[in-house]
Formats: C-alpha cells, sequence, structure tokens
C-alpha cells in the first residue's frame, strides 16, 4: 500500500461559551530547574530582548488566526494550566516525547502557562489512535492527516480546550514523535504552517523535524511575552513587536547559536 504524504493542518477551533475563566500565574516548576539547563533550551528572555523584522514578520504569519478553515487574524492563547490527559496506545517513545516537549514549552513561556499530564481533569487530550478512528475523537477531523489538532476558545479569544490526534499507524516513531511536537505547539495559539523553513516545527511540507529551530523558540516565547493579549489584531500585534525593535538598526538580528 502506498502512504500518501499527508497535510498537516494547523488546527482549527469553534468559540466556545466559556466565561468566568480564573486566571492563575504559575511560576516555574523545581523540576525545570534541576532537569533542564539552559544550554541545552537556549534562547532569548521574552521579557527584554529585541525581535528582528524577520522573526515579527514570522510570528504574523504563524500565530494571526487558523488555517482550516480561515479564521479572522487575531491572537489566541491559553491562560494558566494546560492540564493534558493522554489516551489510545502510546509507546514509551511518544509517552518520553510528550513529556520531553511539555518541558520544553514550560521552560519557553517562563510561567505564563504551565503544561502538566492530569489524568483526572485535562483541558487538553492527545488520542494514540489510528487515523481511521480519528473522527471519533474529534467530530471536526478533516482526512487525511496523520497528526491533527482542534481548539475551542471563548468571546475573549482565550484557548479553554483542545484535542490532539496522532496516527498510531502508518508513521515511523520518529516521524510521531515530530507529530506530537508540532500539534501540541500548533494548539498553542501558533496554528498556521508557512514555507519558510525548513528546519522550523511550523514547516508546511511533511518532515520528521524533531526539535526546535532557534526560531520556533521565539516564536513560542513571543506568543506568551505579557504585552501579547488574546484578541489582538495583526496590526496590534505589529506595532506591539515594531516597539520591541532596536531603535539603531531596525534589521539588527538576534544572535542565536545556529540560528538559520
Amino acid at each position: 500500500m502506498i502512504k500518501l504524504q499527508p497535510f498537516i493542518f494547523a488546527a482549527i477551533a469553534l468559540v466556545a461559551t466559556t466565561t468566568g475563566l480564573t486566571v492563575k500565574a504559575f511560576p516555574q516548576p523545581e523540576f525545570l530547574k534541576s532537569d533542564i539547563s539552559r544550554t541545552a533550551y537556549q534562547a532569548i528572555s521574552p521579557k527584554s530582548a529585541f525581535l528582528s523584522a524577520e522573526q515579527i514578520d514570522y510570528f504574523l504569519e504563524v500565530a494571526m488566526g487558523s488555517e482550516f478553515p480561515a479564521s479572522n487574524g487575531v491572537v489566541r492563547k491559553w491562560q494558566g494550566e494546560i492540564r493534558i490527559q493522554v489516551q489510545g496506545t502510546p509507546t514509551l517513545e511518544d509517552m518520553n516525547t510528550v513529556r520531553s516537549v511539555i518541558k520544553e514549552i514550560n521552560f519557553l513561556a517562563e510561567g505564563s502557562i504551565y503544561l502538566r499530564v492530569d489524568e483526572h481533569n485535562p483541558n487538553m487530550k492527545i488520542y494514540f489512535v489510528p487515523e481511521e478512528e480519528f473522527a471519533e475523537y474529534e467530530s471536526n477531523y478533516q482526512p487525511v492527516n496523520y497528526g491533527f489538532f482542534w481548539t475551542y476558545w471563548n468571546n475573549n479569544q482565550v484557548i479553554t480546550r483542545g484535542n490532539i490526534l496522532i496516527s498510531t499507524e502508518d508513521v515511523t516513531q520518529k516521524e510521531r514523535s515530530h507529530l506530537i511536537r508540532e500539534e501540541l505547539t500548533q494548539s498553542l495559539g501558533l496554528m498556521r504552517d508557512s514555507s519558510r523553513y525548513e528546519n522550523s516545527i511550523f514547516y508546511q511540507g511533511w518532515t520528521d523535524v524533531n526539535e526546535y529551530s532557534q526560531i520556533d523558540k521565539v516564536l513560542i516565547q513571543t506568543l506568551y511575552r505579557p504585552q501579547i493579549q488574546p484578541g489582538m489584531s495583526r496590526e496590534q500585534v505589529r506595532q506591539v513587536l515594531m516597539g520591541l525593535l532596536p531603535a539603531q538598526n531596525p534589521q539588527q538580528r538576534l544572535t542565536y547559536p545556529g540560528m538559520k
């Protein structure tokens, strides 16, 4: 059987009617301080660093709206805890990848959000099931995708829950690890794909990239800067981020080890 190359859609969402959301701040947990070195996940501090024009353009391309179906280009993001329940038949490596990505995101978000596994009170579910069963777990599933996510947000554009679907068939372990990282990251509010950077987790084509590029880290940090608020328009975001450019040289790039 020929395996069709899938299109990995950045998730879509319906507007939920949830109100009265409680927002909490979550300090960086102790396990991050002991398990993760700043060298391993080196990235710029979102609270103090300048962004280049290139980084701003990429953020606007990936973070504003969603791809399928097309939605209005405003910021949508989580606030507080993301409590993840894993269902289906994940492999040991799948679970290792889930935990690793959770730690990296928590490190990059610096307390703006906090992801953790919670089997009893989830607001995010990850299903490891055959692709042919995806629609049983998320009615908005669009075939054919080996990885898929769908998020729901309230009237304030705050994401309140979501589902992630990862195929247990017709993909290698390396490809599945990539899908876990991509779908979990995009469900944070970075919902659009791009053809700009092949080493980016947001690349439109079919890849098996299994680590964040430096610009991916910048995008995650940028979305969860306190200045970037749910419901902001593209122009509002651009004005905020342009204000973070070095005034003496608008084209100055940040220097990241290995950044392309």
